[in-house]
C-alpha cells in the first residue's frame, strides 16, 4: 500500500499546507489509487475454498443439529458464514489465522455479552457500544478478525438473554470457532498449492 504523501508531511508536522488547504483535499483521497482489488483466482481455487466453506458451515450446523436439542448449545450463527470467507478464501490474510478467528471471535462474543449485561435492555446503545468495545479489545490482542464484530453485535442486542446471564453464546462461539479451525486447517492443507495457517 502506497503512503500517502499529504498525510506523512501533516503527521510530521513539515507540511507547507494549512489545515483548511488539508481539509479540502479530503475529497482525493476518495478516488483511491493506494491499491489495487483481489485478483480472481483460478477455478480450481474458487471450487476448492467453496467446498471448504461448504464443510466447515455443514459441521456447525450438523453439530446444531445435536447439540441445541440435547444441550441448548446452538453453533450456528451468521457471523460464521463470514469467518468462513476469511479462513477459506482469503487465507494468506492476518485476519484469517487461528489467533485472529478464535479470539477475535470469542473476545467480541464475552464483550458483547458483558455490554449487555451490563446496559440491561438499551439495546440500542449496547449494541453501538459492544460492537466498537470488541474492536479496540480486537486491536489491543492483535486478534482482529471482522466476523468479531458481527459477534459482539448479536451478543449485544440479544433479546432474551441466554442461560448463564447470556454467557452460554461465549461458550457456543468457542466450540463453533474451533470446529472451523479443525476444518480449515486439514481442508486447506489438501490442496497442494495452499498452506494454512501462516501463523499461530
Amino acid at each position: 500500500m502506497k503512503n500517502d504523501p499529504d498525510m506523512t508531511r501533516w503527521r510530521s508536522g513539515t507540511s507547507p499546507h494549512s489545515a483548511w488547504n488539508y481539509i479540502k483535499s479530503f475529497p482525493s483521497k476518495l478516488k483511491g489509487g493506494q491499491d489495487t482489488p483481489l485478483s480472481i483466482p483460478s477455478a480450481l481455487d474458487i471450487f476448492w475454498s467453496g467446498l471448504g466453506a461448504f464443510c466447515g458451515i455443514l459441521l456447525l450446523s450438523g453439530l446444531t443439529q445435536w447439540l441445541e436439542p440435547a444441550f441448548n448449545l446452538p453453533l450456528l450463527y451468521a457471523s460464521f458464514g463470514a469467518s468462513a470467507v476469511l479462513v477459506f478464501g482469503v487465507i494468506s490474510s492476518p485476519l484469517a489465522q487461528p489467533r485472529n478467528l478464535i479470539g477475535g471471535q470469542v473476545l467480541s462474543a464475552v464483550v458483547g455479552c458483558a455490554i449487555r449485561l451490563a446496559l440491561k435492555d438499551v439495546l440500542w446503545v449496547s449494541a453501538a457500544l459492544g460492537m466498537s468495545l470488541a474492536l479496540v479489545v480486537m486491536m489491543l490482542t492483535k486478534t482482529v478478525h471482522p466476523p468479531g464484530g458481527a459477534t459482539a453485535l448479536i451478543a449485544a442486542t440479544a433479546n432474551p438473554l441466554r442461560p448463564w446471564q447470556g454467557f452460554q453464546f461465549v461458550v457456543c462461539i468457542f466450540i463453533g470457532s474451533f470446529g472451523m479451525l479443525l476444518v480449515a486447517v486439514v481442508f486447506n492443507n489438501l490442496h497442494v498449492r495452499k498452506r494454512y495457517p501462516m501463523f499461530w
